[in-house]
């Protein structure tokens, strides 16, 4: 029972914290995906769309540190090639 609690509490904190940076990362990469669509034909939003890419492997690096925790064991990092 013990166990079940202290996973409940983990569970909720990784909601309440991921939630607000989930939705932070979700409009970044919004507006940089339509801003570097948008602005590709005059080649300004190709830097755009790779600054789009870094953005999100930032987020997915912030969510990769927080899920040990919630799973209770480590997770790999993928390598991007």
């Amino acid at each position: 029972m013990r166990s079940l609690i202290k996973q409940i509490g983990v569970d909720t904190r990784y909601l309440l914290i991921g939630f607000p940076v989930a939705i932070v990362g979700f409009c970044l990469l919004v507006a940089g995906f339509a801003a570097g669509v948008g602005t590709a034909i005059i080649w300004i939003g190709l830097p755009i769309l790779s600054g789009t890419l870094l953005i999100a492997r930032g987020v997915a690096d912030i969510e990769r540190h927080w899920l040990p925790d919630v799973l209770g064991r480590p997770l790999a990092r993928p390598r991007y090639t």
